[in-house]
């Protein structure tokens, strides 16, 4: 995947509005990145399977723990992120707003072939949005 598209995973975000001023999406703090998936992807593994009959046993308060704190990584992850097109043309942005609705829209740069063939007439951005339930 990181060959195909090295920005796939995608990345938290929060949009900043200030009045006259162009929209930011800004870094969040406390969602879970590429470089932890594997880890936490073997801890739910372990906690999924059947484990060894000689092994240790399960530390139940801690799975609870590591659940808790993993789910909440997730989901600050999948509230407002920005992820990276494979052909480097544009961004998706997804949001999942409290109710469940989900949400993507699509930016792409001024001049490209989506922004000519969509908006000819216009100096600016090609906004798409698509609301998927």
């Amino acid at each position: 995947m990181r060959n195909a598209n090295p920005g796939y995973w995608p990345k938290a975000d929060r949009a900043y509005d200030e009045p006259g001023k162009i929209r930011q999406l800004l870094p969040v703090e406390g969602a879970l990145t590429e470089d932890r998936w594997r880890r936490e992807w073997g801890m739910l593994s372990e906690l999924l399977h059947a484990r060894n009959p000689f092994a240790p046993p399960l530390d139940v308060e801690r799975a609870h723990t590591d659940l808790v704190r993993l789910a909440s990584e997730i989901i600050t992850l999948l509230t407002h992120h920005v992820l990276k097109l494979a052909d480097g043309g544009g961004l998706l942005v997804g949001q999942i707003n409290p109710a469940g609705k989900v949400s993507v829209t699509e930016l792409v740069p001024l001049g490209s072939a989506v922004h000519r063939a969509g908006n000819r007439k216009e100096r600016r951005a090609v906004v798409r949005s698509k609301r998927l339930r």
